[in-house]
């Protein structure tokens, strides 16, 4: 029994030892030796390309910092370069406009002086033409009739200069022994003669507070309202004419 339990402690012992790696080949192996160094390669190479990428990034960082730099400058100078064109061509409007305006002065006192002047020759030529009874115009000044119970005639300008407007006041007088009632239209004329306006004097409101009754012996009174004008135009002569009893008057103006 002894011989067989030897026998199976050998066999035992063979086949542990034909199972069990050997440690010594285990440990140095070719196979081991080449994995363990590729493994220690990759950490010497991975430690040696940190620093470059770090510079690589800094590098970046320089550029794109320059970048934006030369970027941030060429805007600036464009938009200088467009502030002075706009100041020059700001400047140079100004210019023109300064220009303009002289010019148009000039124009104006030019067209002012030969109005003037064509005014003057029209009224020389047409004073030579009107008829003897048409008188002349002068605002703002008495201007006498005595002309049986006319007396005189005064012209003012009203309204304004986008509507101008233009009244009379007239002066009676009753020179004779008996009460009169007298009615009278004023006719207006412009610088060529043409009629563009008239007053009936007994439309007026103080001729019918008046003269309801008459004007008596040595009475004398005042009667004043706007000339009515029918065409455009500033009356430069005018003509005291009496009024028709009944009808229409042929040279009064109707709308």
């Amino acid at each position: 029994m002894e011989g067989s339990r030897m026998a199976d402690t050998e066999s035992a012992a063979h086949a542990s030892a034909r199972t069990a790696p050997d440690a010594s080949t285990t440990e140095g192996s070719p196979v081991s030796r080449r994995l363990s160094g590729s493994r220690h390669s990759r950490t010497r190479s991975s430690r040696r390309h940190r620093p470059g990428s770090r510079e690589r990034r800094r590098r970046l960082r320089k550029v794109l910092l320059l970048a934006g730099a030369a970027v941030s400058w060429l805007v600036t100078a464009v938009c200088v370069v467009l502030l002075l064109r706009a100041g020059l061509d700001r400047r140079r409007a100004q210019a023109r406009v300064g220009d303009l305006s002289a010019r148009l002065e000039t124009l104006t006192e030019q067209t002012e002086q030969q109005r003037a002047r064509l005014e003057t020759q029209l009224e020389d030529m047409v004073r030579g033409r009107l008829p003897e009874p048409l008188r002349e115009i002068l605002f703002d000044d008495v201007l006498r009739l005595d002309d049986g119970c006319l007396q005189s005639i005064l012209f003012s300008r009203v309204g304004t200069a986008e509507k101008p407007a233009y009244e009379y006041k007239l002066v009676l007088q009753n020179d004779g022994p008996e009460r009169i009632s007298p009615r009278f239209l004023i006719l207006v004329f412009d610088a060529v003669g043409v009629q563009i306006g008239e007053a009936d004097v007994t439309e007026s409101a103080t001729w019918r507070s008046a003269l309801g009754h008459g004007l008596d012996p040595g009475v004398s009174r005042s009667f004043s309202d706007v000339i009515s004008l029918r065409f455009a135009g500033m009356p430069r002569y005018f003509l005291v004419v009496p009024a028709p009893t009944g009808g229409t008057s042929p040279i009064r103006l109707t709308p």
